[in-house]
């Protein structure tokens, strides 16, 4: 089990929102997205019938019909806020990790120093995080410091480094190179979607203006073009491929200073400075990345 497993009960509560949030989010602009297409595509077609008596358009209706389903989809998720539970999840999760990492090597404010009471310093803090949590609901009450995280602080500096290094700083590396790479690949991916759609549409309108093609599906071509290049903004794979590639670089440079000070031997008082520094090179990125959110 990894340190992070074993950290405070309210940790699992926001990832496990944060989760929710951001399925829920995606889901109904997913489907929104859908059915825009569907609608383009009943608006497109001529499909007539007689229905007692009456004459119907088949393409109308089912355009009528999407329409009808995007409103009460958009409505639904207006009123659960699936994207406020993911935000605010997140940036809870983040905060909690920072902190029960700082308590728990002795890292930042939580320094071994006698003027200190970790303890209530930790407790103030997390109370000032989840006073922010207003739509995710979490578990309160004693045991926020785990047995692990107290063992963990009890133990050498040279114990301390080693873990917060390799689970800490070094998992954020990976985490942080692999996910540029992966966002990087959604970009190229997505943009060839946009393309494909625009050049069948440049061909299908010139089949058109010369009469070879009657159907027209000019509008079905650039719904799809314009919902791609949409669910391409609302992943914001472009703008995460290039900050996650940046934190990724200024990480390593921390662990880089990192091994300087293994060799040095660094005091309690230094190694609380790097910690910190380490946390707030990790808070930032998160940090950015729900002002990027809130600002769409």
């Amino acid at each position: 089990m990894t340190t992070e497993e074993q950290f405070p009960p309210v940790l699992a509560d926001a990832e496990a929102a944060s989760a929710q949030g951001q399925s829920g989010f995606l889901r109904f602009t997913l489907a929104g997205l859908i059915l825009a297409c569907v609608a383009a595509v009943g608006g497109a077609v001529d499909v007539r019938a007689t229905v007692a008596g009456r004459h119907l358009d088949l393409g109308a209706l089912v355009a009528a019909l999407a329409f009808a389903a995007a409103i009460g989809t958009a409505t639904y998720a207006l009123s659960t806020k699936p994207q406020q539970r993911w935000y605010e999840g997140r940036a809870v999760a983040e905060s909690v990790k920072t902190l029960a990492w700082q308590y728990s090597v002795a890292g930042g404010a939580f320094r071994h120093d006698a003027s200190v009471d970790a303890e209530d310093l930790f407790a103030a803090r997390l109370v000032d995080i989840m006073r922010e949590m207003r739509s995710v609901v979490t578990r309160t009450g004693a045991g926020q410091i785990t047995a692990a995280m107290g063992r963990l602080r009890g133990e050498p500096l040279e114990r301390r480094r080693e873990v917060y290094l390799t689970e800490r700083v070094d998992s954020q590396i990976a985490w942080y190179a692999g996910k540029a790479a992966y966002n990087e690949a959604r970009v190229r991916h997505w943009f060839a979607v946009v393309i494909v759609a625009q050049s069948i549409g440049l061909v299908a309108g010139a089949l058109k203006a010369f009469d070879v093609l009657d159907i027209d599906v000019l509008g079905i071509l650039g719904a799809v073009a314009a919902s791609a290049a949409a669910w391409l903004q609302t992943k914001d794979h472009q703008n995460l491929a290039q900050s996650y590639a940046v934190t990724a670089r200024e990480l390593q440079i921390i662990r880089t200073r990192a091994e300087r000070m293994l060799g040095a031997g660094p005091t309690e008082d230094e190694w609380a400075d790097f910690v910190e520094e380490s946390e707030r090179a990790i808070s930032r990125e998160h940090t950015l990345w729900l002002a990027r959110r809130e600002s769409v």
